[in-house]
């Protein structure tokens, strides 16, 4: 570039080499901050948020920017039986909605690695016939919560 020429401005720049910026998380207190952030450097900005502990109003000054989006969501981790310890299968099945209910009991906690911790004990403790595998997990989940 020549020398007396004006630099282009960081928006122009930035916008065309970087992109979109994902921020999960980001209707919770430090997301939303670095939301605030990254709007104000100029960037474009997806947030994903499933609201549990985030709230909808951290993000309100942000919804008329043509910059922002907001998806209501939250990111699974699809793994197969063989890794989280139930190789045939035959593991206790858990409802769809039951990290939800596990992330109210111990928040805090990531929900898939307290099921895996749970599949490993079930197992471990000669793999019992459950009458409600998901309030079996509930009460584990929130006995490791109260342990810390």
């Amino acid at each position: 570039m020549p020398y007396n020429q004006p630099k282009p401005r960081m928006r122009e720049r930035r916008s065309c080499v970087l992109g979109v910026d994902l921020v999960t998380g980001g209707a919770g207190f430090i997301g939303s901050h670095l939301v605030d952030r990254l709007i104000a450097d100029g960037r474009t900005v997806r947030v994903l948020d499933s609201f549990v502990v985030g709230r909808r109003e951290n993000l309100r000054q942000h919804a008329s920017n043509p910059d922002f989006a907001l998806i209501e969501g939250d990111v699974v981790r699809v793994r197969s039986r063989a890794i989280s310890g139930d190789p045939a299968g035959e593991g206790p099945r858990l409802a769809v909605e039951i990290h939800a209910r596990v992330r109210a009991v111990a928040p805090g906690f990531d929900p898939y690695f307290l099921e895996a911790e749970w599949r490993r004990f079930w197992a471990a403790s000669g793999r019992p016939k459950l009458r409600s595998p998901d309030a079996a997990f509930l009460a584990f989940a929130k006995g490791r919560a109260a342990r810390g």
